[in-house]
């Protein structure tokens, strides 16, 4: 019993932290999007609202496309790489 407890709980841990961090990432992306539509519909000029507000959404974007790349597992810890490598 022992040894499964020692060979499970990291990984259970690893799982529960990705497991969080995806709840979270979701939330952001959910609240992101209905304030983009929220902003957009109430534009008058429809092209400079996209304009000024499209850096601050893409760092979003860029963020949640940078944190869901796939885990990889060194020296039992959790580190990440990309989907390519």
């Amino acid at each position: 019993m022992y040894q499964l407890r020692e060979f499970y709980a990291p990984m259970l841990r690893i799982r529960e932290r990705l497991r969080s961090k995806n709840v979270i990432r979701l939330k952001v992306s959910k609240v992101a999007h209905e304030e983009w539509t929220r902003l957009i519909e109430e534009a008058i000029d429809l092209h400079e609202t996209r304009k000024q507000l499209s850096p601050e959404f893409e760092k979003i974007i860029d963020y949640e496309n940078q944190h869901t790349r796939r885990p990889c597992f060194r020296d039992g810890s959790l580190s990440w790489r990309s989907a390519r490598n």
